[in-house]
């Protein structure tokens, strides 16, 4: 009798644990999807509307842009090269109809080098990504930011009648990214 009770009680315990990291993966499921599918949505903009492409080369990057058949920036990525002329970071831009940005997203990347042993895996991650909102006088006011230490801050900014700017800035979970 108590060896069923305790059973039942240890199942118990399982069974709400299990249903936290279950709720807990749908809302980090949630974002990466939602994220994903914005990423998507954006680049799919590009393509459509993409009717000119220029690229500029410094020392240590490259700037590749992508204008509309009017010429306002759709997207911005940035190539940044180390001093082996590897990329070891990308920033990509996506603009809105007034030339805001409206969603950031950096990776990282490592560059091996020749003498690395073979079995040394080289991969690419998003270092960090940030999302813009803009009134109807295109001043910004609202700014979400991730970054992988992990955190992730809101900042929302309000003005004055004469046009002064404040800002209040919370740290908010990584899942509310897009609220």
């Amino acid at each position: 009798m108590r060896f069923s009770l305790l059973l039942l009680l240890v199942f118990a315990q399982l069974l709400g644990n299990a249903q936290k990291s279950t709720r807990e993966f749908n809302a980090w499921d949630t974002l990466r999807m939602r994220t994903a599918m914005e990423l998507k949505q954006y680049n799919i903009i590009v393509q459509q509307e993409q009717c000119s492409t220029d690229t500029t080369r410094k020392n240590n990057y490259i700037i590749i842009t992508y204008f509309d058949a009017n010429k306002n920036k759709l997207q911005q990525i940035s190539n940044y090269l180390d001093s082996n002329g590897c990329v070891s970071g990308i920033t990509s831009e996506y603009y809105n109809a007034a030339a805001l940005v409206k969603f950031r997203n950096g990776n990282k990347k490592c560059c091996p080098e020749k003498e690395m042993e073979d079995d040394y895996k080289c991969f690419e991650y998003m270092a960090g990504y940030e999302r813009f909102e803009y009134d109807m006088q295109n001043r910004i006011i609202v700014h979400v930011s991730h970054v992988t230490t992990p955190m992730t801050y809101k900042e929302i900014f309000t003005y004055s009648q004469d046009g002064k700017q404040q800002a209040i800035r919370n740290h908010i979970d990584e899942t509310s990214f897009w609220k």
